[in-house]
């Protein structure tokens, strides 16, 4: 029964790889209201008018609407990386902060001659921009390393838990079998984490800017979005 449930495990890899992907809807974002009054939710849903963010107080789950006309800045915490575009021609590539209703908040970081690093945070007005390009990711070589981890920790556990053999013209010890089990259960988790991390990685997302609407660049940040 043990080992069924270290086989289940085993081929539940692909469950159990934590991706976390931004594009998917599970922003962390930071309402700055014109009241001064800080909203510190996942963003929900965005559409022409409102911001929708979500919310969990203990058992209760619920949303709240925020109207846009009502908003001064929108902060992400989870920084993407963006390619903006302007209407010079002039291509900017950044790590978003935050949009407000007449720029976008960029920063980079930069290494200081003592070694440390400082960030330096610059604004782009919403008229001087044509297009942002959020910038996908990969999640191959983390698919890869978590499902070697699996692999291997789940076939050495196996090898552990049989014991000793007793009997038999090929008798292998408890540990010899922990490290066959790691390399074969390791080549097996590698695979499949490939596979994982290649299905889950993102593309590039473009989006035209509308300097009249510069919130709606959250869209791709929403859980769900409505038109």
């Amino acid at each position: 029964m043990f080992l069924k449930k270290i086989y289940a495990l085993m081929t539940a890899i692909p469950l159990i790889i934590p991706f976390n992907d931004l594009h998917a809807g599970n922003a962390h974002v930071v309402l700055h209201l014109k009241t001064g009054e800080q909203i510190n939710r996942q963003l929900y849903a965005v559409n022409d008018s409102s911001l929708v963010v979500y919310a969990r107080d203990a058992n209760t789950e619920y949303l709240r609407i925020v109207m846009i006309r009502d908003i001064q800045k929108v902060t992400l915490k989870n920084k993407p990386k963006i390619l903006l575009i302007l209407k010079d021609g002039r291509q900017i590539s950044r790590l978003l902060d935050s949009v407000s209703d007449s720029s976008l908040s960029i920063f980079e970081k930069e290494t200081t001659l003592e070694g440390g690093h400082s960030e330096i945070i610059s604004e782009v007005r919403s008229e001087e921009i044509h297009k942002i390009v959020f910038k996908g990711e990969s999640k191959v070589l983390k698919g890869m390393g978590m499902g070697l981890l699996i692999g291997a920790g789940t076939g050495a556990v196996i090898g552990l838990a049989s014991g000793d053999d007793q009997s038999g013209f090929f008798r292998f010890s408890a540990g010899e079998k922990a490290l066959m089990g790691g390399i074969f259960f390791g080549g097996a988790g590698l695979l499949v984490g490939t596979v994982a991390g290649a299905a889950t990685s993102t593309g590039d997302t473009e989006i035209e800017f509308f300097a009249d609407q510069p919130f709606s660049l959250l869209k791709p940040f929403a859980r769900h979005f409505e038109r």
